[in-house]
């Protein structure tokens, strides 16, 4: 089944199959929104990768709000950064606002700004995040996080077009694209009562829903390839051949973090292997864990035992920590690229590291 992209009214029933997407920036740089290196999607084989790239053009030259829905590293970040540069605003600011990392009592403060004096400390204005991207796009990234009263505040912004900043009495008007993505429905949230309906109708004008990784088994084997050759180039060492039993694993393994965890895997995989000819002995620890799960482990895969003196809630914390800690060290010590390998966002990353007392330093 393929993602796709939906207008309001009549253009509802034009389908767009949506796979990641990426920055008209060179290959492999940096890109605004995805926080970090990005693979590039659009040269996939699968028919989803091919649609958007045709159709993106379209969805970037109108003025409607955007919202993007996908799983976790399924490129939500990307897609905005692309239509952004591909819209007639993309000589205007790019602002990426998450949603899931601002405290709610400062969420005024960072979207609207304030006036000097409005409280304690305020010693000088701020134009906030809204008013900064004023003439461009604003992308708010995990729109399912926003609490209530930011919920209720965007509203307003997007029926008036204006905003007021703390301790003003004047509205400021903002000329904003909004785009949006969430890694939930936000149309089972409407029906939860955890989102506002009418700000999901406001939003919902244009609908991009995202094609997971294992739905794409041809893109799964590109970007293999387009992975070993981009890692071993920057790594100034030959291109690895993948034995064809560690081919079919790669390929068949359900990704749960999609592109950003398969590219985290390749990664590891180079760091951790000199062997111009890769065997599932050179799988990650993550990966190697997950097919030990489902009975799949081939002989020589990297696993461990877990104490068979401990029950059964501390065996699977037992196996939690040491998979994080193992994969920590796989990825360099490096945060965002082990949360990739993980599958899970930042803050979840951050939420099992406490809860499992594990020290990532």
């Amino acid at each position: 089944m393929h993602g796709g992209t939906h207008r309001r009214g009549s253009d509802r029933n034009q389908a767009v199959p949506a796979p990641l997407v990426r920055s008209t920036s060179s290959a492999g740089s940096a890109n605004a929104g995805s926080g970090g290196r990005a693979i590039d999607p659009l040269l996939g084989p699968s028919r989803a990768s091919r649609e958007l790239n045709e159709r993106l053009s379209r969805i970037a030259a109108s003025r409607v709000p955007v919202l993007i829905e996908g799983e976790v590293g399924t490129g939500r970040g990307e897609i905005a950064r692309r239509i952004h540069d591909l819209s007639p605003r993309a000589r205007a600011p790019f602002q990426c606002f998450d949603c899931a990392t601002v405290p709610e009592s400062l969420l005024s403060r960072e979207l609207f700004g304030h006036r000097r004096g409005a409280f304690t400390g305020a010693d000088r204005d701020d134009s906030g995040r809204l008013r900064a991207a004023s003439g461009g796009s604003f992308y708010l990234h995990g729109i399912d996080n926003l609490p209530a009263s930011g919920q209720g505040a965007l509203l307003r912004v997007l029926q008036e077009g204006e905003v007021l900043p703390l301790g003003d009495v004047t509205p400021q008007a903002v000329d904003l694209r909004f785009i949006e993505s969430s890694e939930r429905p936000l149309a089972s949230q409407v029906r939860e009562g955890t989102f506002r309906t009418d700000l999901f109708y406001r939003l919902n004008g244009l609908q991009i829903e995202l094609t997971p990784l294992r739905e794409r088994p041809e893109d799964v084997n590109f970007y293999l390839e387009w992975l070993l050759r981009r890692d071993a180039r920057r790594l100034g060492r030959p291109v690895p051949r993948l034995r064809d039993d560690l081919r079919r694993l790669l390929v068949g393994d359900p990704w749960p973090g999609n592109l950003a965890e398969l590219e985290g895997a390749i990664e590891g995989m180079l760091a951790l292997s000199s062997s111009d000819f890769m065997t599932p002995h050179d799988l990650p620890a993550s990966l190697a864990a997950r097919l030990e799960e489902r009975g799949e482990a081939p002989a020589g895969t990297r696993t461990f035992s877990i104490p068979a003196s401990l029950g059964f809630t501390d065996q699977v914390a037992f196996f939690q920590r040491v998979l994080i800690q193992r994969v920590w060290r796989e990825c360099g010590r490096d945060r965002r690229r082990l949360a990739a390998r993980l599958g899970i966002e930042a803050h979840q990353l951050r939420y099992w590291t406490q809860k499992l007392d594990i020290d990532l330093r």
